[in-house]
């Protein structure tokens, strides 16, 4: 039986020295599973039945020694709704104060308060996470120079096969799931296999363009149920591998496309870590070549977890999460052949050699790329310029075949007429003079960049 309450967080947290003033309509042991008849669960001690709530109060004093002392105490009023607790009184013997609030009396007439004579410890702080060695260095990707030097991420199937051929990667979604308010998502279900059908679709599109690289998508933080496969394998007993909150209850949050009540990878556990990874050397063992992992640049930070929503956890649990975290990620990008990339900016790069990162159209974004590639543990750039013939001039200016890509995320392929025209590898790094770069490549194209007022210059051979 679970204690029922409505759930809200107040000042009281997990390690934070709080009042002793009774709170009423408030509770501290709501949602522990395992304290019905009168019965004790972990940390959650009954104390006994009473009428007034300074009767709990002096028992959770009372039940406390120097070594395990009673930290907090709930009671539940005589008159309270919920027969089975009238008069009961619980104690916390842990650090844990995060009390459900404003719970309505109409379910239960409850009090609780911080004991004034053991009131939560503050927690020790932890160490900082270990600051990642660099990167190991690496040879540029093996891509095919005649395709378009472009990374797109969104709904690949057969009937746009003709678009994703051109492009030298594609990230495979099926559309269905992604965004909840849409008319499509009617055909997301629990059995949309979303694991199976980038690696079969993978396979498929590979009989027709051979050379183009393919890549799954993962998000790092959460527990998508349309991933079937992967999700069925954190269900029942191994619930116990997703992050749970300071309340014990599983950590949800919301998906940016609406999807809500996602649950969260608990990647301070290397179970965990073993089942994700599985699943990521089944997709390189099926042609599979790398990976763009969302939310790589996410923390847990405060003792707090978010996406949207947040919810709060221990520190303990914070502090393991962002180390595990931050290890799966290299050890994901260490397996890959292709090129793996963290969706949160440069601050990626030296952890796992790749990252999407966002650029401007202008002289400044030229040379940051420049300056990020002549790093020696780069090994991927996703360069997210403009998605217009100016942004995708400007890309040409600083990027190096193999190791950097125009990248971006739609639902299905976009084009422009750029990308009608093959460019072939660069002929060498572009040059600038007079305020404008210049560069050319094998099939003949010269491609130019003007800083005064960052527009961007196509000449086709031939033209």
């Amino acid at each position: 039986l679970l204690l029922l309450g409505v759930c809200a967080t107040v000042s009281g947290l997990e390690g934070s020295n709080t009042s002793c003033a009774i709170m009423q309509q408030s509770n501290c042991v709501s949602g522990t599973s395992g304290l019905a008849n009168h019965s004790s669960s972990g940390t959650v001690i009954f104390l006994g039945v009473f009428q007034v709530p300074d009767q709990c109060k002096d028992a959770c004093d009372k039940n406390s020694t120097t070594s395990d002392p009673c930290h907090s105490w709930a009671f539940y009023y005589p008159d309270t709704p919920q027969k089975d607790f009238a008069g009961a009184c619980y104690g916390r013997h842990d650090r844990i104060f995060a009390p459900h609030t404003d719970i309505p009396r109409t379910r239960n007439h409850v009090c609780t308060a911080v004991s004034c004579l053991y009131p939560v410890p503050p927690s020790p702080p932890l160490p900082p996470p270990p600051s990642p060695k660099p990167y190991p260095p690496s040879p540029p990707v093996k891509v095919d120079p005649d395709l378009l030097p472009i990374a797109y991420l969104g709904n690949v199937h057969a009937g746009n096969y003709t678009e994703v051929c051109n492009f030298q990667l594609v990230a495979i979604i099926s559309a269905f799931c992604w965004q909840y308010h849409s008319d499509e998502h009617i055909n997301c279900t629990n059995h949309t296999r979303e694991v199976e059908y980038i690696i079969n679709t993978s396979a498929d599109m590979q009989k027709k363009c051979p050379t183009v690289l393919t890549q799954m998508y993962i998000n790092s933080m959460m527990n998508f149920w349309w991933y079937t496969s992967l999700f069925q394998q954190f269900q029942g007993a191994n619930e116990s591998l997703l992050l749970h909150d300071v309340k014990g209850e599983l950590v949800r949050v919301l998906q940016d496309g609406g999807n809500p009540n996602i649950t969260v990878f608990d990647w301070g556990q290397n179970k965990t870590k073993e089942i994700v990874m599985s699943t990521v050397n089944h997709a390189l063992q099926n042609g599979i070549t790398s990976f763009f992992l969302d939310k790589s640049s996410t923390s847990a930070s405060e003792n707090k977890i978010c996406n949207h929503w947040c919810d709060d956890i221990t520190p303990e649990a914070a502090h393991a999460w962002n180390i595990g975290h931050d290890e799966m990620l290299r050890n994901i990008a260490l397996a890959s052949s292709g090129p793996t990339v963290g969706n949160g900016g440069e601050s990626l790069l030296q952890l796992m050699g790749g990252a999407h990162v966002q650029y401007k159209a202008t002289k400044d974004g030229i040379e940051d790329l420049l300056q990020n590639l002549q790093k020696p543990y780069v090994k991927a750039i996703f360069a997210q310029f403009p998605f217009t013939s100016d942004g995708y001039a400007a890309f040409l200016m600083g990027y190096e075949q193999g190791r950097a890509w125009l990248w971006w995320y739609s639902q299905y392929p976009q084009w422009m007429d750029e990308f009608n025209h093959r460019l072939g590898a660069p002929l060498g790094p572009a040059t600038l003079k007079d305020d404008i770069y210049t560069r050319s490549f094998k099939n003949g194209a010269t491609v130019s960049f003007n800083t005064r007022n960052n527009s961007g210059k196509f000449v086709w051979p031939n033209e």
